[in-house]
């Protein structure tokens, strides 16, 4: 388990992913295991475009900017 600032930086990450490719958060929440997203996306772009783009992303800046010390993050109401 992520302590809060380790979460607060997490959630840091991710809006500031979809602030680039100009989406919206309207809902976000962490799970033990992964990360519950709720979001609006421009008409012309692609959910599974996006999804590839937020998830690869994230996870590079992750590893490089948090040392956990463990494989799998675990994370709670990181937004």
């Amino acid at each position: 388990m992520f302590c809060k600032e380790t979460r607060r930086e997490i959630g840091e990450i991710l809006r500031t992913l979809c602030e680039w490719k100009k989406t919206k958060i309207v809902e976000a929440e962490g799970c033990p295991n992964r990360v519950h997203l709720l979001g609006e996306i421009p008409s012309k772009g692609l959910m599974s475009s996006f999804m590839e783009y937020l998830k690869g992303n994230s996870s590079l800046i992750i590893h490089e900017n948090i040392q956990t010390g463990i494989g799998n993050y675990s994370v709670e109401n990181i937004l």
